[in-house]
């Protein structure tokens, strides 16, 4: 019960790290491609984070990240002209410049969402070395 309660209410924290894989981008995106304010469910409101849901998008769920990513070849949340796996490719915001949701609204956020989930990368890299 509580962590069936727990990742109701946190966001998917290996999200971030999935998108620039699948982005191939250089650049870790921000909570701020998805969500408003501190990352938790409900507050998937960005254009792109919106058109990622409707895709069949669902938290914890890594496969319905790949399959809403390939749903959305050409889309293009800001409508300037670049698609928004263009725009996570080159560490933008496919939101479009001056969004500034995310983890940089609470600065402890990146902190306290993060670094369990960089250990959890690292020691994974470690045992496959």
């Amino acid at each position: 019960m509580t962590l069936t309660l727990l990742s109701l209410v946190l966001a998917t924290p290996n999200f971030p790290a999935e998108l620039q894989r699948l982005a191939n981008a250089d650049v870790l995106p921000d909570c701020a491609v998805c969500h408003q304010g501190t990352p938790a469910a409900g507050t998937v409101v960005t254009p792109f984070g919106t058109a990622m849901r409707e895709a069949g998008l669902k938290a914890n769920d890594v496969a319905s990240l790949e399959a809403a990513w390939a749903q959305l070849e050409e889309h293009d949340s800001d409508g300037d002209g670049v698609s928004d796996k263009q725009a996570l490719a080159e560490g933008e915001n496919p939101n479009g410049k001056g969004f500034s949701y995310g983890c940089a609204s609470a600065p402890w956020a990146g902190w306290f969402f993060g670094l369990p989930w960089l250990l959890w990368l690292r020691a994974r890299s470690v045992r496959r070395v």
